[in-house]
C-alpha cells in the first residue's frame, strides 16, 4: 500500500498559523525547524510502513519550539488523510499530558482517532480489552504504563 504523507513545507506552513494563534510568534528559522521535524517524523512513518530497521531519530529544538504540538498536528493530520493508518504511538511522562495530547488531537481533526492508555481508569482498560487500540489511529500512553505492561513483551503480543 502506498502512502503520499502529508507535504512537510504545507504542514508547517498550516502549523504556524496555529502557532500565532496561541499568541506566539513565527518565524521563517521557526518554519524550517517545523519542516525539518515533519520530514523526520514522515521518514519514521515510512520506515514503519516499509518494515526497515529500526533508527531513532533526534530533534535538537529548544524548549517551547512546539516539538510537542507539531507531534500533535502531525497525528492530526495523518488522522485527516487516513482514516485507516498509518498512526502513532505517543509515550508521554505524564497522564495529565497525555490527557491533553489526545485531546488536542481529536479537536483538530474532529474525530476521536486518538486513545489515551495510562491507567485501569481510562476507557480502553475499564473495558479491559485492549484489543481495541487497533480501531484508534494514534495511541498515547504513559510511559510508567508502557515500561510496566507493554515494554518487554511489545514485540511479541501485537500490541
Amino acid at each position: 500500500m502506498t502512502h503520499n504523507l502529508p507535504n512537510p513545507i504545507t504542514l508547517a506552513q498550516s502549523f504556524s498559523l496555529q502557532w500565532e494563534a496561541y499568541g506566539n510568534t513565527s518565524s521563517p528559522e521557526l518554519i524550517d525547524q517545523w519542516t525539518t521535524i515533519f520530514k523526520t517524523l514522515n521518514d519514521s512513518c515510512l520506515k514503519n510502513i516499509n518494515n526497515s530497521e529500526v533508527e531513532y531519530s533526534v530533534i535538537p529544538a529548544v524548549t517551547g519550539s512546539g516539538k510537542t504540538q507539531c507531534a500533535q498536528w502531525y497525528a492530526a493530520e495523518l488522522s485527516r488523510q487516513f482514516k485507516n493508518g498509518p498512526g502513532m504511538l505517543i509515550v508521554t511522562r505524564l497522564n495529565k499530558e497525555a490527557d491533553k495530547l489526545a485531546n488536542k488531537i481529536n479537536e483538530w481533526n474532529g474525530v476521536n482517532l486518538a486513545a489515551v492508555v495510562y491507567n485501569a481508569d481510562s476507557e480502553i482498560k475499564e473495558n479491559r480489552n485492549e484489543s481495541q487500540l487497533g480501531q484508534y489511529q494514534t495511541v498515547i500512553i504513559s510511559h510508567e504504563h508502557f515500561i510496566r505492561h507493554h515494554h518487554l513483551k511489545s514485540s511479541s503480543s501485537g500490541i
